[in-house]
């Protein structure tokens, strides 16, 4: 169901995805272990399950496929301390955007670039769809702080790795990275005081999803963190 060879059909997708969360939850830690370890082949590429999920968590068409893989991801991530830490380790910096370029609203990624890429670095992709990337781009990085905020969910230690992670390469020892904490609360300012991020206009929809899903990932971040 999450690769791209997976059901045809929507609604089958969804049906398999929802099973599959069950069945995770059923089996307990050992239902964990094998969802971690388990890849989806799509023609000649094999990529981690979890990014094929994270993948439609973030980008399917349908509201009901996106919560059916992020229920999936949920249920990998209850309870399963080892299994969050893992997730929070994969967030590393992404390559500053060229001065002057236009933001885009991430897409889908292809199987190739499934193979390649790690779970953390598709979530800081789609949480710079910020500003300037239109009010599609506020529905992905909601979207993706969702999926954060179930990762980092009664984790200790994933709650302060992901305090000090790093979303961009430090240019000098002057202008230090910007760190993840740092780039939600800057986004959440933006939503906050003005109604959307900077360059976002069209519909309110997104930037009112964003705003609710930053209050979200924050309240779980901080929910017993030292």
């Amino acid at each position: 169901a999450c690769g791209a060879a997976g059901a045809s059909r929507s609604s089958l997708r969804v049906a398999c995805l929802r099973t599959a969360a069950e069945l995770v939850a059923a089996a307990g830690a050992v239902g964990q272990e094998r969802m971690g370890s388990s890849v989806v082949h799509m023609g000649e590429h094999a990529a981690p399950a979890l990014n094929a999920c994270l993948n439609l968590a973030l980008f399917a068409a349908g509201a009901a496929e996106r919560a059916a893989a992020a229920a999936l991801i949920s249920a990998y991530c209850a309870s399963n301390t080892d299994g969050q830490l893992l997730l929070a380790s994969t967030i590393s910096p992404m390559g500053a955007r060229p001065a002057g370029a236009e933001a885009e609203v991430p897409g889908p990624l292809t199987p190739s670039e499934l193979a390649k890429v790690t779970f953390g670095s598709m979530l800081v992709r789609a949480l710079s769809a910020d500003a300037g990337a239109g009010d599609d781009g506020a529905r992905v990085a909601a979207r993706a702080a969702l999926i954060l905020a179930i990762v980092l969910a009664d984790s200790h230690d994933c709650q302060c790795r992901a305090l000090v992670a790093p979303l961009e390469m430090a240019t000098s020892s002057a202008a230090p990275a910007e760190t993840l904490i740092a780039r939600v609360l800057r986004l959440l300012d933006s939503v906050g005081a003005h109604g959307a991020a900077p360059g976002i206009s069209g519909t309110t929809e997104g930037p009112q999803m964003l705003r609710l899903a930053l209050l979200r990932l924050l309240f779980a971040w901080t929910d017993g963190c030292p």
